[in-house]
C-alpha cells in the first residue's frame, strides 16, 4: 500500500514536513469494483425478497418480553433509515427479476431406497424456474444433467427390473387352526357415547368397560396340549419307585511311567518331552484330536459308560499286564494312576527370529504366516484400496444406462403442482417457506414414529402436507397482492420501482390483475386432480375475492391441467407473452470480452501451476505519440493480446514478442482494463441469474 503526500505539504528545515496528509486508502482494482456492483444488485432483489418471506410469515408469540416486531428492509431508504444515514450505494435489480417464474413440486414415479431405519416412499422435489422454461427444465431433471439429489434418488429407486421390496407375512392359520375374527369379537364393538348433564355422576355410576383380552396364540395351544399330553403318561407310572444312585468313578486314560512317558489303555503313546515329542511338533494336517476335555479340573470325569467297560473286558487278554493291573485296579474301585496337568505346551508356532537384522513375523509349524500391522494383509490394503468404489461405480453406471432410456419416454420426475408468479423474488419467497410448516416444522417431524414405518401410507401422507402448504402460500399470497393487512410493502414490478410503499411509491392503484394472479397447474396423473383444482377455485373465490376483490370480475387463480411433461394445452396465460424475453441473453461484444478474460485467466494459471511452458505473446506494434515537450504520452488503452502457443516463435511483422514477466504484466493490464471498461455491463452480467434458480 503506497501513501501519497499531498501539495499543501511544506518541507521545513531538517528534513520536517509541515502539512503532511497521507492518503492511506488503496486502490480497489477494477474487477473487485464490478464484483461490488453485482452484490448492491443482488442486495436489493434479497431485500425485496425478505419483506415478501416476513409478510408470509405469522409473527412470534412466544418468550413475550424478549421478542420485538421485525423491521422491513424496505424501511432502511426512508428518511433517516440505517442506509441513507451510512452513505449506502443503491443499484436497480436486475430486469431478468421481474419476469414470471414457476414454482413447481415434483414427485417421483417409484419409490426410492434410502438408509437403514427410514421407510421406503416416493420423493419429492420442490424447485422453481423460469415460466417460459418450465418444460426444458423438466427436461433436465429427467436426463443425465439432473441435479444432484434428483440423480441420487433415481439410483436408488425401486425400478420394474430391481429386486423389490419383501414384505413380512404373519402366518395365523397353523394345524388347521383358525384365528378369531375380531368382527366377530363383542370386546370390538364401539358403543355410543350418551351426552349427560352431569358428566360427573356418569363417571360414577357407568359400568367399567369390558376388558379387551389378548388373543390367543397358536403357539400357546400347542404347549398347553403337550402338555396335558405329558400329565397323562406320566398318571400310568404311580405303582413305579425309583432311586438315584452314584456312577463308579471313571478308568484314567492315561499311565505315567518314572521315565516321563504316558501310555493309554488303546495301546497310543502320546508325544512327550521325554522322546522328543516324537519328531513332530504338530500332529499331522489331517489328525484328529479325540482326547476328552477338561473344564475347570485336572481329575477325570466320575462317569463311566457301559460301552467303555465292555471294551476294557474284550481287551484284557490283549493288553498284557498293564491292562490286567489296570482292569483289577478299576473293578477294585481303586486307582493306580492319576492325572497331573503338563508344564511344558506343545509348541505350535516360532517366534522372535531374526534374520540379517530384521525380526520376521511368527512361524507355524505348517507353514502358515499369520497376518500382522507391520505387514499387508491381503492382496490391497484395507485403508487404501478402491475395488469396493470401482465396483460400485460400476453398478451405478450399468443402471443408469438402463433407466435413462426408460425415463425419455415415461419420466421418472412428474409434476403435482405448478404456481407461477410475476415475479422471481415471489417464486424464490415460495420455494424457500414451502419445504416446511409456517413454523419451519419439517413435515416428517409432524408424523408419529410408528406412523413412518407405513410403507403404504408415508408417500400419501407427505404429498397431502405438501400440497396443503403450498395451497395455504398461495393463497395468502393472493390475498397479500389484493390487499390484505394493507397489502406487500416493498415489492417491484419493474426495476424502476423503488418499492411499493416507499416515500407513497405504488399506494395510488391496486396491483394490475396481470400481476397479481397465479397459475396453478395440477398435473393430470394424479388421482385427485379434479378434486384439487376445484379446491383451488372455491379458495379463490371464497377467501380473496368476496373479501378483498367482490367488484373484481377475473379469477384469482388460473387454473389448468399439466401432462408429465409439463405442457399444457391453454394458449391464453398472461405470461405467455413473454417466451421470447432475451433478458438473459448475452450480448455478443460482452461474450467477447468475457472470453477473452477467461481465456488470459487460465493462461496465467497454467504458467502459475508450472503446466505449461513459458508464455509467449504477441502484441501489435504502435507508433510513439510525444507531446509539445517531446515526452512520450502513454496510452490508456491496452493493446490486445495473442497467445503463441506453436513451437516457433518468429515475429510477425507489425507485432511484438513478449515472454516471462513482460507478457505477464501485459496479460494483467489487458485484463484490469477489460473490466474497467465494461465494468457495468460485466456486473449485471453476474446478478442475472440466481443459484437457487433451476435452468435448463
Amino acid at each position: 500500500m503506497k501513501a501519497t503526500i499531498a501539495r499543501s505539504a511544506r518541507l521545513g528545515r531538517k528534513g520536517h514536513i509541515f502539512g503532511q496528509v497521507l492518503n492511506d486508502s488503496p486502490s480497489v482494482p477494477d474487477k473487485e469494483l464490478a464484483k461490488q456492483m453485482s452484490r448492491r444488485i443482488k442486495k436489493a432483489e434479497k431485500d425485496e425478497r425478505m419483506d415478501i418471506t416476513m409478510a408470509l410469515t405469522p409473527v412470534k408469540t412466544y418468550m413475550g418480553g424478549f421478542t420485538r416486531p421485525k423491521e422491513f428492509r424496505m424501511g432502511n431508504w426512508l428518511s433517516g433509515g440505517r442506509y441513507l444515514s451510512n452513505s449506502k450505494m443503491y443499484e436497480t435489480p436486475h430486469q431478468a427479476a421481474y419476469e414470471p417464474h414457476t414454482v413447481f413440486l415434483l414427485e417421483s414415479r417409484y419409490p426410492v431406497k434410502y438408509g437403514v431405519g427410514r421407510t421406503e416412499c416416493v420423493d419429492h422435489i420442490v424447485a422453481f424456474c423460469r415460466a417460459a422454461d418450465f418444460e426444458a427444465v423438466l427436461k433436465r431433471y429427467n436426463s443425465p444433467r439432473a441435479p444432484s439429489e434428483a440423480l441420487e434418488s433415481m439410483d436408488n429407486a425401486r425400478w420394474p427390473w430391481t429386486p423389490q421390496k419383501k414384505l413380512k407375512r404373519v402366518l395365523y392359520h397353523l394345524n388347521d387352526e383358525l384365528k378369531d375374527s375380531f368382527e366377530n369379537s363383542e370386546d370390538d364393538l364401539l358403543q355410543e357415547p350418551v351426552v349427560s348433564p352431569n358428566a360427573a355422576a356418569d363417571l360414577a355410576t357407568s359400568p367399567t368397560p369390558p376388558r379387551r383380552e389378548r388373543p390367543e396364540r397358536p403357539e400357546d395351544k400347542l404347549k398347553q396340549t403337550q402338555a396335558v399330553v405329558q400329565r397323562h403318561r406320566e398318571a400310568d407310572l404311580g405303582t413305579v419307585s425309583t432311586e438315584m444312585k452314584s456312577r463308579q468313578e471313571k478308568v484314567p486314560f492315561e499311565v505315567e511311567h518314572t521315565d516321563g512317558t504316558f501310555h493309554h489303555p488303546s495301546g497310543f503313546q502320546p508325544p512327550t518331552s521325554a522322546n522328543g515329542f516324537a519328531q513332530s511338533p504338530l500332529p499331522p494336517p489331517d489328525a484328529v484330536d479325540m482326547r476328552p476335555v477338561r473344564q475347570g479340573s485336572n481329575n477325570p470325569d466320575a462317569a463311566v459308560d457301559a460301552e467303555q467297560w465292555k471294551a476294557i473286558r474284550e481287551m484284557e487278554g490283549k493288553g498284557g499286564a498293564l491292562m490286567a493291573d489296570l482292569t483289577a485296579s478299576a473293578m477294585a474301585g481303586g486307582l493306580v494312576a492319576h492325572t497331573e496337568p503338563r508344564d511344558e505346551k506343545i509348541p505350535t508356532e516360532v517366534s522372535g527370529v531374526v534374520t540379517q537384522g530384521s525380526s520376521q513375523p511368527p512361524q507355524h509349524a505348517s507353514g502358515f504366516i499369520p497376518p500382522t500391522p507391520a505387514m499387508a494383509r491381503g492382496e490391497t490394503e484395507a485403508l487404501t484400496h478402491t475395488d469396493a468404489v470401482e465396483k460400485h461405480q460400476i453398478a451405478v453406471a450399468t443402471l443408469r444406462r438402463q433407466y435413462q432410456k426408460v425415463i425419455k419416454e415415461e419420466p421418472f420426475w412428474r409434476p403435482l403442482l405448478a404456481l407461477t408468479f410475476a415475479t422471481r423474488p415471489m417464486g424464490a419467497s415460495i420455494v424457500r417457506l414451502s419445504k416446511s410448516l409456517s413454523r419451519g416444522l419439517p413435515f416428517h417431524a409432524t408424523l408419529d414414529n410408528h406412523d413412518r414405518k407405513s410403507a403404504a401410507t408415508l408417500g400419501n401422507r407427505f404429498r397431502c402436507l405438501r400440497l396443503q402448504r403450498m395451497e395455504d402460500l398461495a393463497v395468502e399470497m393472493s390475498q397479500l397482492l389484493a390487499g390484505a393487512r394493507g397489502g406487500l410493502v416493498g415489492i417491484r414490478f419493474s426495476p424502476e420501482e423503488r418499492g411499493r410503499g416507499l416515500n407513497g411509491e405504488g399506494l395510488d392503484a391496486p396491483i394490475p390483475w396481470e400481476k397479481r394472479v397465479i397459475g396453478v397447474g395440477i398435473g393430470s396423473w394424479y388421482e385427485r386432480a379434479e378434486e384439487l383444482k376445484e379446491t383451488y377455485r372455491i379458495e379463490g373465490e371464497e377467501e380473496v375475492k368476496q373479501k378483498y376483490l367482490p367488484e373484481d370480475k377475473n379469477d384469482t387463480f388460473l387454473v389448468y391441467d399439466i401432462d408429465e411433461k409439463g405442457r399444457t394445452d391453454r394458449k391464453d396465460l398472461p405470461w405467455q407473452v413473454q417466451i421470447d424475453s432475451d433478458a438473459l441473453k448475452i450480448p455478443g461484444e460482452l461474450q467477447d470480452v468475457l472470453d477473452e478474460i477467461d481465456e488470459l485467466e487460465n493462461a496465467l494459471d497454467e504458467e502459475r501451476d508450472l503446466i505449461a511452458d513459458p508464455i509467449h505473446v504477441l502484441v501489435p506494434a504502435r507508433e510513439e505519440v510525444r507531446d509539445a515537450q517531446g515526452y512520450l504520452v502513454e496510452s490508456h488503452d491496452v493493446a490486445p493480446v495473442v497467445l503463441v502457443k506453436s513451437a516457433s516463435r518468429e515475429t510477425p511483422p507489425g507485432f511484438h514478442l513478449l515472454y516471462g514477466g513482460q507478457a505477464r504484466k501485459h496479460m494483467k493490464d489487458r485484463i484490469e482494463y477489460l473490466n474497467k471498461l465494461h465494468k457495468g455491463e460485466l456486473a449485471r452480467h453476474f446478478a442475472s441469474r440466481l443459484n437457487q434458480v433451476v435452468y435448463p
